[in-house]
């Protein structure tokens, strides 16, 4: 069953997003679309708040580390 997760990063590159969800999900479809400073993930599964929280702490790492 597909689910939606949002993620609020403005300055995350998708292909760095796309990754963190990829480890989760090795298989099956993920979709991004990015809206008004977030990106709608379509996963294969609903993720669960603690797989929330990491991802959203790898963004705000990745968003530091490049700059």
């Amino acid at each position: 069953m597909a689910a939606v997760s949002v993620f609020r990063a403005r300055y995350t590159d998708e292909t760095s997003l796309y990754g963190h969800l990829r480890r989760l999900f090795p298989t099956g479809t993920i979709q991004i679309r990015f809206q008004r400073g977030r990106f709608y993930c379509t996963v294969p599964r609903p993720l669960t708040s603690v797989e929330v929280e990491n991802i959203q702490l790898r963004l705000q790492n990745d968003h530091y580390a490049l700059q």
